[in-house]
């Protein structure tokens, strides 16, 4: 098997399903045949279909792809092997797992493979794999992804070898920014510094801007304390207060 049909298969078998592997077919090899015992037996026939190259398949690719599942020969050895492991005919779903995003095979599930892979890497733990597919993803998990600095070089390279787009690394920048867990690291006093390089940068420097997301995202009480201090520091010594309204964006102007 190749690395992708090596995850694929570690992902079913994760998930409760007995495998079986490069099938023959006559002139075609089936990837997989999962099975799972249930009140009724889950059968699945599984295609891997993976590129770096791009996610978008051809027409010629879309129609070998629908024949690998499809094709005499295939449903016929597919139906066969359900027999010889089961001891009767079953029914079976027609699963493939792909990196492409333009791929519509009616009657075929398809599965995201980065997902699948994503998912397997979560849950490798620190044992000692003897299967090289594995333990080089553990070493990736548990030696480059754990280390902060190696990580930013990673994401943060440009030109031919880069790992995202940019595009794609402002995706990733804000799904991070989005999660709970990054809320709390901003609340720490020490990254002040870089809170404030962000919005120095951001849209948010603009005046009227600030004080619209200010006023919205504050309580009357802080936003009443924010705005004596500010004028406080203007060197306006009587400070009266108002409800919210422009003086806060007239203020920063």
């Amino acid at each position: 098997m190749n690395p992708e049909h090596q995850i694929v298969n570690l992902w079913l078998n994760n998930q409760g399903f007995f495998t079986v592997n490069d099938i023959n077919a006559g002139k075609r090899v089936i990837d997989i045949i999962a099975v799972k015992q249930e009140k009724e037996p889950r059968i699945q026939h599984v295609e891997v279909n993976c590129s770096v190259a791009g996610n978008m398949a051809a027409a010629k690719e879309q129609e070998e792809l629908l024949k690998r599942f499809n094709s005499p020969e295939v449903i016929k050895a597919v139906n066969k092997n359900i027999k010889e492991l089961l001891g009767r005919s079953v029914d079976y779903e027609k699963v493939l797992v792909t990196t492409y995003s333009n791929i519509n095979i009616q009657g075929v599930n398809i599965l995201n493979f980065d997902r699948i892979l994503a998912n397997v890497i979560m849950n490798l733990d620190t044992q000692n794999y003897r299967n090289s597919v594995i333990r080089s993803m553990q070493l990736m998990k548990y030696l480059l992804m754990s280390n902060p600095e190696s990580m930013v070089e990673v994401f943060g390279k440009i030109g031919k070898s880069k790992v995202i787009t940019q595009s794609e690394r402002e995706k990733l920048i804000t799904g991070l920014l989005k999660q709970e867990s990054t809320k709390k690291i901003f609340e720490k006093k020490k990254n002040e510094e870089a809170l404030i390089g962000l919005l120095v940068s951001s849209p948010l420097k603009n005046p009227e801007r600030l004080a619209k997301a200010l006023m919205e995202n504050m309580t009357n009480r802080s936003y009443n304390k924010l705005l004596k201090i500010m004028l406080k520091h203007a060197g306006i010594k009587k400070v009266i207060v108002p409800k919210k309204q422009k003086l806060l964006g007239s203020f920063l102007k």
